[in-house]
């Protein structure tokens, strides 16, 4: 794996000189993988980012094996951090985004949804990544929010910030640190986020909006704590009103990232396992395309709503991204 520093991508292309949205940027394609402070994140990049971009974005190809591990079986924690004085959650906010991990779970290993695209990419001990998946549970976490760390948003926090609170919960409810589990962090509105202190890549409902959600491995003594990054963005920015056909304030958090993220954290937990030759896309990225057709695939049919769905999990709708086939060489709902 090739790192360029604090400011670099991974793999052999353009370092990106302080990732402001504007001519001045190099980067190589519509999604990155970046390293900030000598850590690995994969991004869901807003819309905004990627229109930035756009002309790498055509940097695309068949996902690459680079000798990490896979996640060939999870069981997935969701945290809600919700401190007193917090703004609320939208109702039905928790109960959607819980909903959606156990229909996951009553589903696990069936060809049938976009989790079984997963299935195909395998690891150096013949793992295949998303074989099995289940549900831990949900924790809520009332702890007080540390100073802000970034100027981005009234409320602005930074990795370091969010890492050492996913470790603190995990830590402190004695829940295995390996890469058989993996802990999504969701806050309530506005509490935003950056990569670094004082820094100008931040979540998307900041000044400066770059990523929707992301994904990484911390690192702690007894391994490696897989997780994900995932700011609340119903009704905003990465959100689509149009396409909740659960009309569940929860539909906004797949949308934003949860179901892109989890996949990208089942091929490609530690950032060294699964992505394409250009160094930076993953089996979510590549079909990150802000085009229904080619991002969603096919409607399956319609919600009494109107929203559209291309998913039907334990007998309940949804629609969120499709993910990369190496062997359809194209995005896909599920295998074959």
């Amino acid at each position: 794996m090739h790192r360029m520093g604090q400011t670099g991508v991974r793999g052999p292309l353009l370092a990106l000189l302080g990732l402001v949205i504007s001519a001045a940027l190099a980067p190589p394609s519509s999604a990155l993988v970046v390293e900030r402070d000598g850590t690995l994140y994969g991004i869901q990049p807003t819309e905004q980012f990627t229109t930035a971009l756009r002309p790498f974005s055509e940097r695309k190809g068949p996902l690459e094996y680079h000798g990490g591990p896979v996640m060939p079986e999870s069981t997935s924690y969701v945290i809600f951090w919700d401190p007193k004085g917090s703004p609320a959650y939208a109702p039905g906010y928790t109960a959607g985004v819980v909903e959606y991990f156990k229909d996951l779970a009553h589903d696990s290993g069936a060809h049938t949804n976009v989790q079984s695209v997963s299935e195909q990419y395998t690891d150096s001990e013949g793992a295949h990544a998303a074989y099995k998946v289940a549900f831990g549970g949900e924790i809520l976490d009332k702890d007080v929010l540390p100073k802000n760390a970034c100027k981005a948003a009234a409320v602005c926090l930074d990795a370091r910030q969010l890492e050492a609170e996913v470790k603190k919960v995990v830590t402190g409810h004695g829940l295995p640190i390996d890469r058989k589990h993996i802990y999504f962090l969701l806050r309530g509105p506005n509490i935003e986020d950056c990569f670094v202190r004082n820094g100008s890549e931040c979540s998307a409902n900041t000044s400066a909006p770059v990523y929707c959600a992301y994904h990484g491995a911390i690192t702690a003594p007894a391994g490696s704590i897989i997780w994900a990054n995932d700011p609340y963005v119903y009704e905003k920015n990465c959100d689509e009103p149009g396409r909740h056909p659960r009309n569940s304030p929860g539909d906004a958090a797949l949308l934003g990232g949860l179901s892109h993220e989890y996949n990208e954290a089942l091929t490609d937990p530690e950032l060294d396992a699964w992505y394409n030759g250009f160094g930076e896309g993953e089996i979510g990225d590549e079909c990150r395309t802000f085009k229904p057709g080619s991002e969603f695939g096919p409607i399956l049919g319609f919600a009494s709503d109107g929203s559209p769905y291309n998913q039907v999990l334990n007998g309940h709708l949804y629609d969120y991204q499709q993910e990369w086939s190496n062997s359809g060489k194209k995005c896909k709902q599920h295998l074959p």
